[in-house]
């Protein structure tokens, strides 16, 4: 739209002030960016801009640019829209705000209403995850004619808080399990509480992109906000996530771009695990496309661990939970761990979080991964002989239920929550080695006397890993009877070209069901 001999002085002032402002003066790429679609706009062509004249025009790609090959306009501009909004939370000194909307290359100026500088306080109960905000930080509370005294205002505030987290914790004890299709009998009882039994030594758990302050999640584990970390930006995720298993509050931030983190730690051996959900490429995300949007390459103490870390491409659809492990790493010689991500083509590195567990006692400390045991319920056991089983994760599908009783076998408890459906295990373990699997199965549904009721043939399901099949129509009834256990063990299993050992529950009558899996390093096993 022609614009006429308008002057725009109050929207050029308000460009110079962004282009001269740290969210923007910083990015070369967003400063060419803003600066070509302003100029098109105020010469009356904005509604002519594609993203084709910003990769040549703005960003000097050649004239054979092909964007279905090359998401770097989908990419700055996405970035642009997130700076943009930052530095209008931050001030707004020409009393205009600048917005691009999503799909378009038109800015649009809009006026501002006067706003006040106070900060005012608001406590939203979170039902999954309890924040603790450093000692510290201001608090500014705008209060009206004849206000309160400040002590009676901080009172106040104090009541609200213990009352809103007295409300958490009300809301975490009344939960019950879903059932899905098998529903639970009404004489369940309620799960043992979790054992707090950290490993030894010091874990680290940090949540990437995130305020400072330590975050508590649903199984009791403490994590840091962000720490460490140097270069990439902190982006908080509105997207929901298929958690598969994690506490969902780990993926509501993460930090994008080339960074690095240098973590400062004892002397030793430490395994790391890496938190991934894709919630800005995929169908219906702000930058669509799919695979190979932004492949990007991890390393440790500047040798590379993954060459080309696709997150798209491992889960197939966007906004799902994955992770990577890595094992027997160990400080510099500067006592630090230093981890980096680097983009390897298009799109910008990413990671939502980051756990770090030592591994500086018995076989573990040569590099080997420590065991994954992991019960299907989401609270820990310790069994008779001191090992410590997690509560469910990495799973997609199927439903989770906690029985009432547990079969006549040492540490039944191990036997009492049960995952059923169909459903998968997507596992990460360290590649270049075997690994021994036991899967603990127990039939506590169907059967005479049973709520379930039938009995041989009333459930057959199979299961493979990687495709391959560790067993086909297997009908736990009659092969271990009734109030039997079963604990099917597989050697010689390797993970997947992602580092992935991938169990796939198909159900043929009635629904396949797990109990517990146990995964471990078959070079530390007699």
């Amino acid at each position: 739209m022609h614009q006429g001999t308008r002057s725009f002085e109050r929207e050029k002032a308000a460009l110079q002030a962004l282009l001269s402002s740290p969210e923007i003066s910083r990015s070369p790429n967003l400063t060419r960016i803003l600066t070509y679609l302003c100029d098109k706009y105020f010469a009356g062509q904005g509604d002519q801009v594609k993203e084709y004249h910003v990769a040549l025009e703005a960003l000097g790609r050649p004239s054979d640019f092909d964007q279905k090959k090359d998401s770097i306009v989908r990419v700055e501009m996405h970035r642009l829209r997130r700076r943009l909004k930052e530095y209008h939370e931050r001030n707004h000194p020409t009393g205009l705000q600048l917005l691009i909307p999503e799909k378009s290359y038109i800015p649009s100026f809009v006026e501002l209403e006067p706003t006040t500088t106070t900060t005012s306080v608001e406590v939203v109960p979170a039902p999954l995850e309890v924040e603790v905000v450093p000692a510290g930080l201001p608090v500014t509370v705008a209060t009206p004619r004849g206000r309160l005294p400040v002590p009676a205002v901080l009172a106040i505030l104090a009541g609200v808080l213990i009352g809103g987290l007295f409300l958490v914790r009300l809301w975490h004890s009344s939960r019950a399990p879903a059932a899905g299709s098998e529903p639970s009998p009404s004489t369940a009882k309620a799960e043992p509480v979790a054992i707090p039994t950290p490993p030894p030594g010091d874990e680290l758990r940090i949540l990437c992109g995130r305020q400072p302050g330590l975050y508590v999640d649903r199984y009791g584990q403490t994590w840091d906000g962000d720490r460490y970390s140097k270069g990439g930006e902190p982006v908080q995720v509105q997207t929901p996530v298929i958690a598969s298993g994690f506490d969902r509050n780990v993926f509501h931030g993460m930090r994008v771009g080339h960074q690095s983190y240098h973590i400062p730690l004892k002397p030793g051996r430490y395994q790391m695990e890496l938190l991934f959900a894709e919630t800005e490429y995929g169908d219906g995300n702000p930058l669509e496309g799919g695979e190979i949007s932004r492949p990007f390459r991890v390393l440790v103490n500047g040798k590379t661990a993954i060459e080309d870390l696709d997150v798209l491409a491992e889960t197939v659809q966007p906004n799902i939970a994955t992770s990577r492990l890595l094992t027997g790493l160990s400080p510099a010689s500067d006592g630090m761990l230093h981890l980096e991500l680097q983009a390897t083509s298009t799109g910008e590195p990413f990671v939502n979080a980051i756990i770090l567990r030592p591994a500086t006692q018995g076989p573990a400390s040569q590099g080997k991964m420590l065991p994954i045991r992991m019960l299907c319920r989401t609270s820990r056991f310790k069994d008779g002989k001191g090992r410590v089983w997690e509560p469910d994760h990495y799973f997609l599908g199927g439903s989770s239920i906690v029985r009432p009783t547990t079969p006549p076998v040492a540490d039944g408890e191990i036997f009492r929550g049960e995952r059923f459906g169909k459903f998968t295990y997507s596992i990460p373990v360290a590649p270049g080695a075997k690994y021994q699997v036991s899967l603990y199965l127990w039939e506590s549904w169907m059967g005479p006397g049973r709520p379930g009721l039938g009995g041989v043939g009333s459930r057959v399901f199979s299961v493979f890993c990687n495709t391959v099949p560790l067993f086909r129509h297997y009908d736990l009834i009659a092969d271990s009877g009734l109030d039997q256990v079963k604990v099917k063990t597989f050697r010689n299993l390797e993970p997947d070209r992602n580092g992935k050992l991938v169990f796939q529950f198909d159900a043929e009558v009635n629904k396949a069901l797990l109990n517990a899996i146990e995964v471990i390093d078959q070079s530390l096993l007699p």
